[in-house]
């Protein structure tokens, strides 16, 4: 089952939700003002099923792919990453074989102004890991989640050291 994904261009505005298959799921175990708290805070004016906000640092190809996924599953979905590659995203369209689908994501150039996250992904270049999540810290709060899908080694070290190993997974 392949997916692409195309950058819809940012004069664009058409947005849609439907099922992904994929989904943030909070961690267990956590307090009651914990992710599960946070988003059906965040949700308490509306009749959608609560949602979590998700920041992807380093929002390539991959980063992109799984934000859209993440996006259409009813996740508030921030992209933060190169200003060529913002500058052009209000949205993703994700190309499958059914069909495509428009995913609303909000792309950044950094998390200034944005406050915390209820799960930060780390997905940029392994040599960039420390910079960027010192760069971002700002998403990081009591109860964030940091998860690491970066190719090689070390990169959930340096993590833990600069945000506390209780934040990473």
């Amino acid at each position: 089952c392949a997916m692409m994904v195309r950058l819809q261009p940012r004069h664009t505005r058409a947005y849609a939700k439907g099922p992904s298959g994929i989904r943030a799921t909070p961690i267990s175990g956590r307090t009651e003002n914990s992710l599960e708290a946070r988003a059906a805070n965040r949700n308490a004016t509306s009749n959608e099923e609560a949602c979590m906000k998700v920041c992807i640092l380093g929002a390539g190809s991959l980063g992109s792919a799984i934000g859209g996924a993440l996006a259409l599953d009813g996740n508030e979905v921030h992209l933060i990453g190169r200003k060529a590659h913002m500058d052009a995203v209000t949205g993703l369209v994700l190309v499958e074989p059914n069909g495509e689908r428009t995913a609303p994501v909000l792309g950044h150039e950094s998390a200034a102004g944005m406050g915390e996250a209820d799960l930060v992904i780390v997905l940029c270049k392994s040599f960039d890991t420390e910079q960027t999540i010192r760069d971002n810290m700002s998403l990081i709060g009591d109860e964030t989640v940091v998860m690491s899908l970066q190719n090689g080694l070390g990169a959930e070290d340096a993590l833990c050291a600069i945000v506390g190993s209780e934040h990473v997974i």
